[in-house]
C-alpha cells in the first residue's frame, strides 16, 4: 500500500518541468517551506482583541512544542530501524523532469519524517489558537511537506503519516499545559516589559523554526567536532 500510494503521487511528476520545479522549491526553499507558519505566528502575536494574553501564551507554548517535536522526530529517526528513502531504494522509479543529487539526504533514515513531525505540530498548535490560521497551516503542511516530500522521493507516505501523527499528538499533549504555566508565571507581561530584548530573541527563535533549526544544528556539530580534535 505504501509503495502504491508513492507511485500514485509520482505519476504526477515528469509531466511538466514547471510543476516539478515549483513543487521542488515549495518543498525545499526555506522561504516557501518554513516561513509561512511563522508569518501566521507573528500575525496572531500582534492581533488585537480580547484574550490577547492567552493567545500570546499559547504562541510561546507553540515555540516549545516545535522544538520538542523536532527533537522527538530526530530521536526516533536515529533509534528506530533504518529505512531507505525512495530516492535511495533500488528499483524505485522517479519520474521527475530533473535529476536529484544522489547524495541528497544520504545516510538519513526515512521514518518518521522530521519535517512532518514539526510542521504538523505547528499546524495543530495554530488550529488550537485560531481555526483560520490553523486551516492555512494545515493546507501548507499538506502541500509543502506531505505532498512535496513524497513527490520528490524524500519520503514514503507512511513516513509522512507517522511524522504527522507524532507532531499532532505532541501538540495536543503539551500546548495547553505549557500555555497555562506561562499564564501563571506572567511570562507574557514580562516579555512585553523587556520587549527590546525578548522580541529580537523571539524573532531569532522563529527564524530557527522556519529553517528547522539548521543553524543551531550546524553550530552544535561544529563545536562537537572541535571538541573532539
Amino acid at each position: 500500500m505504501d509503495e502504491a500510494l508513492f507511485m500514485v503521487v509520482q505519476s504526477l511528476a515528469g509531466q511538466s518541468a514547471v510543476l516539478d520545479r515549483a513543487i521542488s522549491n515549495i518543498a525545499t526553499n526555506p522561504v516557501l517551506k518554513g516561513v509561512p507558519p511563522m508569518l501566521l505566528f507573528w500575525s496572531l502575536w500582534f492581533s488585537t482583541g480580547t484574550g490577547r494574553q492567552v493567545v500570546r501564551a499559547q504562541l510561546l507554548a507553540m515555540v516549545v512544542v516545535a522544538a520538542v517535536a523536532l527533537a522527538a522526530g530526530r530521536i526516533l529517526t536515529t533509534f528506530l530501524p533504518f529505512r531507505l528513502r525512495p530516492i535511495h531504494t533500488p528499483g524505485t522509479e522517479m519520474n521527475l523532469s530533473f535529476d536529484l543529487d544522489p547524495a541528497t539526504l544520504s545516510g538519513w533514515s526515512s521514518f518518521p519524517s522530521d519535517h512532518a513531525v514539526m510542521f504538523f505540530a505547528l499546524a495543530a498548535c495554530l488550529w488550537a489558537i485560531s481555526k483560520t490560521a490553523g486551516a492555512v497551516a494545515i493546507v501548507h503542511a499538506t502541500i509543502a511537506i506531505a505532498f512535496g516530500r513524497v513527490f520528490l522521493g524524500f519520503h514514503w507516505p507512511v513516513d509522512i503519516l507517522g511524522g504527522a501523527l507524532i507532531g499532532i499528538i505532541t501538540a495536543r499533549i503539551l500546548l495547553r499545559p505549557l500555555a497555562e504555566v506561562f499564564l501563571r508565571k506572567q511570562v507574557v507581561p514580562k516579555c512585553s516589559r523587556f520587549e527590546n530584548v525578548t522580541y529580537p530573541v523571539l524573532f531569532l527563535v522563529t527564524y530557527q523554526i522556519a529553517t528547522m533549526f539548521d543553524g543551531v544544528r550546524d553550530l552544535a556539530g561544529a563545536i562537537g567536532r572541535a571538541v573532539r580534535l
